[in-house]
């Protein structure tokens, strides 16, 4: 294996650490929303390739101190609440 694999696979897992932990922030500020319930109905009727943006746009995907999400939260996100949440 040449040796720019090892680091690119690295890079790749970092990635794949940083976008499970952001999701599961995502998925706690959605647990923390008054309305979840409502909007998780909403975020189930929606169209598949618009959850993504039903969450960027309830904010739950943008992490405190940045101006928008990173890139994949969001979808990541949305399939999270859909298979977890029960109510």
């Amino acid at each position: 294996m040449p040796p720019w694999s090892a680091a690119k696979q690295a890079g790749e897992q970092a990635d794949a650490a940083v976008l499970h932990a952001l999701a599961s922030i995502c998925v706690a500020r959605f647990e923390q929303d008054g309305d979840w319930a409502h909007k998780r109905e909403a975020l189930k009727h929606a169209n598949s390739w618009m959850r993504g943006s039903f969450v960027v746009e309830q904010g739950w995907a943008t992490m405190p101190g940045a101006a928008m999400p990173e890139a994949g939260v969001a979808a990541e996100c949305a399939i999270r609440i859909l298979a977890t949440s029960s109510s």
